[in-house]
């Protein structure tokens, strides 16, 4: 993978983890859980393409989007990105957590880097190769 598509999903990625410092406790207060963010985009951006993100998608179950809503103040995207971002909460036998993950496709490879905040460390890890999925 390019080092500069790395950098400019990596930096997407820190800026997204900041956004959510800020507000996920208040969230996991109020609500008893992390706010979930599914894909920013229905397919992975590939190849480094800059792709306009869906800030409206949200979970079935769940009101707020990446916009936010109520209280909820959603989290600021880059108008357009190289990659897809999520979070994914969890809720296992050490505590609650949350997982931040960009996702592309270089050449046909698709590409993963996850941070995690909470109890689970082992949820993290760095750029790893991943096998296909739903839209890659």
């Amino acid at each position: 993978m390019p080092p500069t598509l790395a950098r400019d999903a990596e930096t997407i990625l820190a800026d997204v983890l900041t956004q959510l410092a800020a507000s996920q406790p208040g969230y996991l207060a109020r609500r008893g859980t992390h706010w979930q963010g599914i894909p920013s985009h229905a397919a992975i951006p590939r190849d480094g393409a800059l792709v306009v993100p869906d800030r409206t998608r949200k979970p079935a179950d769940q009101a707020e989007s990446w916009n936010g809503v109520g209280a909820w103040p959603g989290v600021t995207l880059p108008a357009t990105m190289p990659c897809a971002v999520q979070v994914d909460v969890y809720d296992g036998p050490a505590g609650k957590g949350y997982e931040v993950s960009v996702d592309l496709i270089e050449n046909g490879v698709r590409w993963v880097k996850t941070s995690q905040v909470g109890p689970e460390t082992w949820r993290g890890h760095d750029w790893r190769r991943v096998e296909s999925g739903p839209g890659g």
